[in-house]
């Protein structure tokens, strides 16, 4: 599966599950991608020089924003994205879970102290994780950028840390 496609599927999945609420309906406050993750962040948690021009990846609304970290005169390979989804109770529960049940590749996590599972694709690595505050999170990292799962990991742990 390709970095976009991958990339594709986590922004258009549909909420759909029948996990239990693990928090109140109180919606998370609403996290900007951009205030989670940095160019910065990136270069130092992977100790490379890339260069990257910010866009949005998917139109922002009042639950949902990203950051496609697109990297300059590199290949995809390098590109970073990350969404977040700012949710309440059940909501956030479904999202988490429709993105387990969505993607191919995926092994649970228990390495973000959260609930938070992996996947691992021939060009890109990602990370999601839900957070008690109702923040989901999906990172995907470009082989180049994160060469090691490790790398990927390290990269969600410090938006983590961020919200």
């Amino acid at each position: 599966m390709r970095l976009a496609t991958l990339l594709l599927l986590a922004a258009s999945v549909a909420s759909a599950s029948n996990v239990a609420p693990r928090r109140g309906n109180t919606v998370a406050t609403r996290r900007s991608a951009a205030s989670l993750l940095t160019a910065t962040m990136i270069r130092e948690t992977s100790g490379k020089a890339v260069g990257f021009t910010t866009m949005p990846w998917s139109p922002a609304t009042a639950d949902y924003d990203d950051i496609h970290f697109r990297a300059q005169i590199m290949p995809e390979s390098f590109d970073v994205v990350l969404h977040v989804w700012s949710l309440a109770g059940q909501a956030a529960d479904d999202r988490y879970s429709s993105l387990y049940a969505s993607l191919q590749n995926v092994t649970a996590s228990w390495r973000m102290g959260t609930r938070a599972f992996t996947v691992t694709e021939s060009d890109a690595f990602g990370v999601a994780f839900e957070d008690d505050r109702g923040i989901v999170a999906l990172l995907a990292c470009g082989r180049d950028e994160c060469r090691t799962l490790d790398d990927a990991l390290a990269l969600a742990g410090r938006v983590r840390d961020q919200i």
